[in-house]
């Protein structure tokens, strides 16, 4: 690795062990210092980038709480930490023993113990997913031989070497698509909060002094695109308020039964940060976004459904201070798909993945609907409002990317619905449905984009 990072900034190698540290400089590498895992011999906030690679897993690490902490004191703000270490405690082997390993990691294990520290996951995967059955064949075996001890790592010979360079190249194409499922290490990538670049403000704060000096648009929009909301809007749109509070609120509702629009209008009659928008005669969410996004005014735009918290708004309008178009996903680090039905939940990632395959590009959570984006932005590559169901997400993540805009994705954690009508699918059956319609919305646009006219 340190001869990896040769010519990649100022860096500086760190060991507990003099051996591995004379066989390094024996090697020629200069930049090199004794150090515990647990007590870094550096000053706080010290460097860009931590990697911790195969180190929590030690004996020599009495907890791993203590490494990653050290790890979180010597990052800048907005530093960026990567740490690999070994998966699965059932594929422990004398392997294990000779390297001196006294835990391995499932990835939600090292993702939460990373959470703890104080970071923000941006990215977890296993890795050596490719050569995993074998690799779990041979620890298995070595666990029967009482008599077998040592490490089952030596040199290959060069052909052999060569092939396993060829499958480890087709896992990192894989890892473009999405985390990975299992393997025998797992990988997690994450950044140290207070500082994604230094010196600017998120988009809210920032947005909000300009306009408040200049008298000129809100920072940021909020949709709220609603059908029989009733019992839960009021209370929605003030914890909206609550978490953004310069943020312009517009409630798109679809004429409710319930009148849910009604009880928005009279809550919040003296406010004018709320306003409603009745469609009377019209039903379906693109179409409540598209006319929602004409009707507001504010820098960013995010629009999330009636039942979702809004905690998630700060972060995605965070976000939108260096991206074009953010997207709140259930795919990356510290997202979750928590719905009760695993048919649903199971039905989603494989469509997900599926557009992932077949679309490419940074997406991995097609399907999400909680977006926040530049109005600058959707200029450029507007909503289209002829969709009938959810795919309008497909279409405007996929064009996005194909115009060139900056799409990154923040983690969430989808509920099950608690009240209210989803526009979508209120029923299994129509779910079913909607996926085979997500299906052929993505082979479309690729399609489209074969034939040379997938234009934004």
């Amino acid at each position: 690795m340190l001869d990896a990072l040769q010519g990649a900034g100022a860096w500086i190698g760190v060991d507990a062990e003099p051996l591995a540290l004379a066989y390094s400089r024996k090697r020629g590498l200069r930049r090199l210092t004794a150090g515990s895992a647990v007590a870094l011999p550096f000053r706080a906030d010290a460097f860009d980038a931590c990697l911790c690679l195969d180190v929590l897993y030690h004996r020599a690490v009495p907890a791993d709480d203590a490494a990653l902490a050290e790890c979180c004191r010597v990052l800048r703000p907005g530093g960026l930490l990567v740490v690999t270490d070994s998966a699965f405690q059932w594929l422990r082997s004398p392997h294990d023993d000779a390297v001196h390993g006294a835990r391995r990691y499932t990835r939600t294990e090292l993702v939460r113990a990373i959470r703890t520290a104080g970071f923000a996951p941006l990215f977890a995967s296993y890795a050596y997913c490719l050569v995993f059955p074998a690799v779990a064949a041979v620890r298995g075996l070595r666990r029967r031989r009482r008599d077998d001890r040592g490490s089952d790592v030596f040199p290959l010979p060069r052909l052999l070497d060569g092939a396993l360079g060829l499958v480890q190249g087709l896992e990192r194409a894989l890892l473009r698509l999405g985390p990975l499922p299992f393997g025998s290490s797992v990988v997690c990538v994450a950044r140290k909060p207070g500082g994604a670049a230094p010196g600017v403000m998120s988009i809210e704060a920032s947005a909000g002094a300009e306009a408040e000096a200049a008298g000129g648009p809100p920072p940021a929009s909020v949709l709220l695109p609603t059908y029989n909301e009733g019992p839960v809007i009021v209370g929605l749109v003030r914890d909206v308020l609550a978490a953004v509070p310069r943020a312009e609120v517009l409630v798109v509702d679809d004429d409710s039964p319930d009148r849910t629009w009604a009880r928005v209008e009279d809550a919040f009659a003296g406010d004018a940060r709320v306003r409603v928008l009745r469609r009377v005669g019209r039903r379906g969410l693109p179409s409540a976004l598209a006319e929602g996004v004409a009707a507001t005014t504010g820098t960013v735009v995010a629009w999330l459904d009636a039942d979702m918290s809004p905690e998630l708004l700060p972060p995605l309008l965070a976000a939108a201070a260096e991206a074009d178009v953010v997207v709140a996903s259930r795919y990356v680090a510290g997202g979750e798909d928590g719905r009760a039905s695993r048919g649903r939940v199971w039905a989603s990632r494989a469509i997900n993945l599926f557009g992932s395959v077949c679309l490419g590009g940074p997406v991995r959570d097609w399907t999400s609907g909680f977006v926040a984006a530049r109005r600058t932005a959707l200029a450029r590559v507007p909503l289209r409002p002829d969709y009938v169901y959810g795919d309008y997400c497909i279409d405007f993540l996929y064009r996005a990317g194909r115009a060139g805009l900056h799409v990154v994705e923040i983690p969430y954690v989808l509920p099950d619905r608690r009240a209210g009508e989803s526009k979508t699918s209120p029923s299994l059956v129509r779910f079913g449905r909607l996926g085979l319609h997500y299906v052929e919305t993505i082979l479309s646009l690729r399609w489209r984009t074969l034939r040379g006219r997938g234009e934004p």
